[in-house]
């Protein structure tokens, strides 16, 4: 695998992020190490990305396998800020640190840049997949509310599924579809700028987000916390009904 491949990406993923969140890479380095036999797909340490060896891809990937190799880079580098910078305050809200870095390494890889472009278009055709494990997941007598009960750290890995990962990240897509891109991230960037280096909790999301908007549309009401309350704390899927006349 070529370093530069792994460095350009890295460069166009972290201007695209300081640009969206509003806030600088919040450390010193960006550290890439590939680990034999590592329990995890991949994790972001602080200032140090570390990886399965299995995440390296051959010399020459065709466009499905360098879309997933870019993602998990994109991921990863997503969770400086949304993981590290501000860390959810309690296990609940796992699925907003998941999905928020899995729907936004997607939106990094459709946006493009150096090193990215070969794969743009496969973005959002990649991410079905995701959202197919969250339907099948949320389709199982064992479904749960994206924000879901943990009461204490033992439930804590059973909420790594499909509908903390698919279902949210698609969650937080329709979101910024509802808000519009730049005013999504005018939330965001009240976000950082008031949370860093804390703890967080939904509300404090949803409140930035929230203000964003409502500083962009003073004349367009939009409530959502109810939208929160409405897609986040409920569970199943919508079901469709017909009738005949």
């Amino acid at each position: 695998m070529k370093h530069d491949l792994v460095f350009g990406i890295t460069k166009t993923t972290l201007d695209f992020y300081q640009k969206s969140f509003g806030a600088r890479y919040p450390f010193t380095k960006v550290d890439h190490v590939f680990c034999p036999d590592y329990k995890y797909g991949a994790m972001e340490n602080v200032g140090c990305i570390t990886y399965a060896d299995a995440r390296m891809v051959t010399e020459n990937p065709d466009i499905p396998l360098m879309t997933w190799f870019t993602v998990v880079i994109q991921h990863e580098l997503c969770h400086m800020w949304f993981g590290n910078l501000v860390t959810m305050d309690w296990w609940n809200d796992l699925w907003l640190n998941e999905a928020f870095a899995t729907c936004l390494s997607y939106k990094a890889c459709s946006v493009g840049g150096a090193f990215v472009d070969p794969v743009k278009e496969e973005s959002w055709l990649h991410m079905s997949n995701y959202k197919r494990w969250g339907l099948n997941d949320d389709l199982m007598p064992s479904n749960h509310n994206i924000q879901a009960d943990c009461p204490s750290t033992d439930t804590a890995e059973s909420l790594i599924d499909g509908i903390t990962y698919g279902k949210g990240s698609s969650m937080i897509k329709q979101l910024i579809f509802l808000m519009g891109w730049e005013t999504f991230c005018k939330g965001l960037h009240i976000y950082f700028a008031r949370h860093a280096w804390s703890n967080t909790s939904l509300n404090d999301f949803i409140g930035a987000l929230q203000n964003g908007y409502d500083n962009s549309h003073p004349l367009e009401p939009l409530d959502l916390f109810k939208w929160s309350k409405d897609w986040l704390q409920t569970k199943g899927v919508n079901k469709l009904v017909y009738e005949y006349e």
